[in-house]
């Protein structure tokens, strides 16, 4: 009986220390504009930005929420990459907002700067990493957020729906 104990003690402890990979599925802009990879844990939503963003997805139960926003540069004030993040950045309304400088970045051969803000939203801490990216007919902005607490755990898979963001219409050389 000690000997099973022993055992299953032994499995449990094996099964808690392994790392499950997160299984991503690719899912397309309405607008036929990009592609992203998000985990299929997320499911699509329209409840953050309803008609103003190009695609949501969200898991309120983890919390992780991904939203993206474009924008045709066809007579847009902003004209760099930087102007338009600058531009983005100014309209988020976040008590408590500490925002990182933006790094540049390239994301499937597209410019991109990438920063991270921490805040408070109705009371709850959230943190948010925020991706600006430049395609030759388009800005778009990615954020993806979640609770500090989840931000190691989740850190992996952020970074992933991040670095996969594709320009569709975009040929690549």
């Amino acid at each position: 009986m000690r000997r099973l104990i022993v055992m299953v003690s032994g499995i449990c402890l094996l099964l808690i220390a392994c790392k499950h990979a997160t299984v991503f599925k690719e899912v397309q802009s309405a607008k036929n504009l990009f592609t992203l990879q998000v985990p299929v844990c997320l499911s699509a939503s329209n409840k953050v930005m309803p008609g103003t963003s190009e695609m949501e997805y969200s898991n309120d139960s983890l919390p992780m929420y991904v939203l993206v926003v474009d924008t045709s540069r066809n007579g847009l004030n902003e004209k760099t990459l930087l102007a338009y993040y600058d531009s983005s950045e100014s309209h988020l309304t976040i008590d408590s907002a500490v925002l990182e400088n933006p790094k540049f970045a390239m994301v499937d051969g597209d410019s991109a700067y990438v920063s991270k803000l921490r805040g408070n939203v109705a009371g709850d801490r959230v943190v948010y990493y925020i991706e600006a990216i430049a395609t030759p007919q388009r800005f778009f902005l990615l954020v993806v957020w979640t609770k500090p607490e989840n931000e190691k755990k989740l850190g992996e898979d952020i970074d992933k729906i991040l670095n996969s963001f594709h320009d569709i219409n975009h040929v690549k050389v």
